[in-house]
């Protein structure tokens, strides 16, 4: 199992999976913390696809920095 990373840049590789935190956001007026397992298609946020959804990542989640990550396995 491969182990969180923070304090580091996240440079997504494209065609990888990541399991991304976010930390505390605010979110639809919610506070809380904010996880996400994502598939990268492409350079820029918009082409982080949610696997959950199947849909891109919601920008309102996504314009927020990465604050940990780590690589998971892809559907």
């Amino acid at each position: 199992m491969a182990a969180l990373i923070s304090n580091n840049s996240f440079l997504p590789t494209i065609g990888n999976c990541y399991e991304v935190h976010f930390g505390k956001i605010t979110l639809n007026g919610q506070t809380g913390f904010c996880v996400a397992n994502i598939k990268i298609e492409g350079n820029g946020t918009s082409q982080w696809i949610d696997l959950d959804t199947g849909q891109s990542l919601d920008p309102n989640i996504a314009k927020h920095v990465v604050q940990a990550y780590k690589d998971i396995q892809c559907p």
